[in-house]
């Protein structure tokens, strides 16, 4: 197995929040089920998990490419971090960094309303 791929299993498999929303989202799989396969079979936790992801992705609203895009960016932020303390520390810049856009965007969003409703 590719040392990328171990590595992926083996950060993600700590990621409770993870398991909890793959047993919720196959409906087959128990707590702590995706956890055992990290550790038992790496690769399979990794086909499974971007089943499972895949899956979650084709449920919503449209948004499957974008979701796909994000989630290849975290994927790939994992991958390279090394370790699943220095990966949560990655992880958590970019999400600041998405929240910090969010927040850009909501402002100028604002003010053209504020714009609007005056000239009406």
């Amino acid at each position: 197995m590719a040392s990328g791929a171990k590595l992926l299993a083996n950060g993600l498999s700590r990621h409770r929040g993870f398991a909890h929303l793959s047993a919720g989202v196959s409906g087959m799989l128990a707590e702590g089920e995706l956890e055992q396969l990290a550790v038992r079979d790496p690769a399979g936790f990794v086909h499974e998990r971007r089943r499972l992801l895949g899956d979650f992705m084709r449920g919503t609203d449209g948004s499957t490419e974008l979701l796909a895009d994000m989630q290849r960016t975290i994927d790939q932020t994992i991958a390279l971090s090394g370790s699943p303390m220095r990966s949560l520390s990655h992880l958590a810049d970019l999400i600041d960094e998405r929240l910090l856009i969010i927040a850009r965007l909501s402002r100028a969003l604002a003010a053209e309303i504020n714009h609007q409703e005056k000239e009406e």
